[in-house]
């Protein structure tokens, strides 16, 4: 079972992953984070952590690292597919980034390949 933590600094944010993968067999959201210190303390409910990119500037970079410094799975969300934001990202710890113009079919296949261990560059 995939259990995911949603951080983002928007509550709704972890309502609308809610209603979108929550027909999904293989995955529950398991909790919400909205910065660095809930998101650790939240790590042992969740195998993945799904990270927004609309955290304050610096932010979803940080909890990125700290996640995956604990070997949990990271997979950075509505990450803009221009500038350097995919690449400080990956660089950071995420294994995947779902791009803003990604379709939730993207973010589905995204979340379980994070999961199964696939590594970024194979995800394209």
């Amino acid at each position: 079972m995939i259990r995911l933590l949603v951080v983002d600094r928007n509550r709704p944010m972890y309502d609308i992953m809610r209603l979108v993968l929550g027909d999904e067999r293989d995955m529950h959201i398991v909790g919400f984070a909205s910065n660095v210190e809930e998101a650790l303390q939240q790590l042992d409910r969740s195998n993945v952590v799904l990270v927004s990119a609309n955290l304050p500037e610096g932010e979803a970079c940080q909890i990125i690292s700290a996640v995956s410094r604990a070997w949990t799975r990271v997979l950075a969300i509505d990450v803009p597919d221009q500038g350097t934001g995919t690449h400080a990202y990956l660089a950071a710890g995420a294994a995947a980034c779902v791009l803003e113009q990604d379709t939730l079919d993207d973010l589905m296949m995204k979340v379980r390949a994070v999961y199964s261990g696939t590594p970024a560059s194979a995800l394209g």
